[in-house]
């Protein structure tokens, strides 16, 4: 069952394809003509809905989700002759796939570590290739989505509109700066929150809450 995660173009074994995360698991289509290509599923399925975005490295796909069951999984995909095959790395310790739980929006990939929010473990920094925690930070920001740009993680609190510049570096939480958005919505939706994901694009960064769009000058 499809879900809310988006597609990802990745090269695999030579051949350009989308790799897309949902209910069942994660699959690779063939981007010259739909084929499909592999499939890995996940046991049991999720229940409920999938948002984050898969992250493709090499022949690694790495997948992070917080409903039930709520695990991060990194799956190796291998080309053999044109033939795919799947293997689940973090399956023997169940301690790793319990470390990055991403309910709305999903981790970054930078230099072989893994950072977001995780589920009731906070502020996340995860080694992509042996699933461990490195570190993690609970007290300087609450739930929110990640973009990264020049070694930097720009964090943004989904519930108080709190951005937070962190380096993004394995050895800790090192906070540069921060700020809160200036204005809030009128009328926002008391279901919901500030889940819009941050975007940068040529030097700026923007953000946006439920009804306003704020841009910053970054570069």
């Amino acid at each position: 069952m499809a879900s809310y995660s988006s597609p990802v173009v990745a090269e695999i074994g030579g051949v350009r394809q989308y790799v897309v995360l949902h209910n069942g698991g994660l699959t690779g289509v063939a981007a010259k003509d739909g084929e499909l290509l592999w499939s890995w599923g996940k046991k049991p399925p999720y229940g409920d809905v999938v948002m984050p975005t898969p992250l493709v490295s090499g022949d690694l796909v790495y997948i992070s989700a917080g409903y039930k069951p709520s695990t991060c999984d990194l799956i190796k995909v291998t080309a053999d002759n044109g033939k795919f095959s799947t293997e689940n790395l973090y399956t023997d310790v169940r301690s790793q796939n319990r470390v990055m739980k991403s309910i709305v929006n999903g981790p970054v990939l930078v230099d072989g570590h893994v950072y977001g929010y995780s589920d009731r473990n906070g502020w996340v920094c995860q080694d992509l290739k042996t699933g461990k925690q490195v570190w993690s930070e609970k007290g300087a920001l609450g739930p929110g989505s990640v973009i990264h740009a020049d070694g930097n993680l720009y964090c943004y609190g989904e519930d108080d509109g709190k951005v937070v510049l962190v380096e993004a570096s394995p050895k800790g939480w090192a906070e540069k700066g921060s700020f809160k958005l200036p204005q809030k919505a009128a009328a926002p939706a008391k279901s919901g929150r500030n889940w819009t994901p941050p975007v940068i694009a040529n030097g700026y960064l923007f953000l946006r809450d439920q009804e306003l769009l704020f841009c910053y000058k970054i570069k």
